[in-house]
C-alpha cells in the first residue's frame, strides 16, 4: 500500500503514511499546520526580490573569478615581455 500523503513511498501494511510523511504530519501536531507551512514558504520558496538578490549575488561571484583569472593572466604577460 502506498503513503496516504505522497503517493510515492510504500507504507506499509498497518499505516497509511510513509516515515517521511509521518514525521512531517509529526510536525504539523506539534507546531501547527499554518506554522509549519510558514516555514516551507520562508525556507524553500524565494520571493522575486529573494530571487534577484540571489541571481546578484551569483553574478557578483562570476566577476570577481573573473577578474581574478584576468589579473593572473596579465601578470603572466608582463613576467613574459
Amino acid at each position: 500500500m502506498y503513503c496516504y500523503c505522497c503517493n510515492q513511498n510504500y507504507a506499509g501494511l498497518f499505516s497509511s503514511l510513509c516515515d517521511p510523511c509521518h514525521k512531517i504530519r509529526h510536525l504539523q501536531s506539534v507546531y501547527g499546520v499554518d506554522r509549519v507551512l510558514e516555514v516551507l514558504q520562508n525556507v524553500l520558496v524565494r520571493d522575486h526580490s529573494k530571487q534577484t538578490l540571489k541571481i546578484d549575488a551569483e553574478l557578483k561571484k562570476e566577476k570577481v573569478e573573473i577578474e581574478k583569472k584576468i589579473a593572473c593572466i596579465v601578470t603572466r604577460s608582463a613576467k613574459n615581455s
